[in-house]
């Protein structure tokens, strides 16, 4: 049988606490470049970011540079 216990703290997470991208940080219209990055990697990133704080992102790429852009 699992014994039930109350009042125990939950640890914090194990994460750096240090975004890797800057989404967070972004506005509606703001961009940046994923020179040196994998593009796909990044997107998916930021679709998932997206999805849980209401945001939306676009990657376009123009004359061979990728570029994400929050959008809404």
């Amino acid at each position: 049988m699992i014994k039930i216990q109350k009042d125990i703290p939950h640890p914090k997470g194990s994460g750096s606490g240090i975004a890797k991208y800057p989404f967070g940080e972004m506005q509606v219209g703001d961009s940046f470049s994923l020179e040196g990055l994998n593009a796909m990697n990044v997107y998916n990133s930021a679709i998932n970011y997206a999805r849980n704080h209401g945001m939306k992102f676009s990657k376009r790429t123009v004359d061979g540079v990728t570029r994400i852009w929050r959008i809404k």
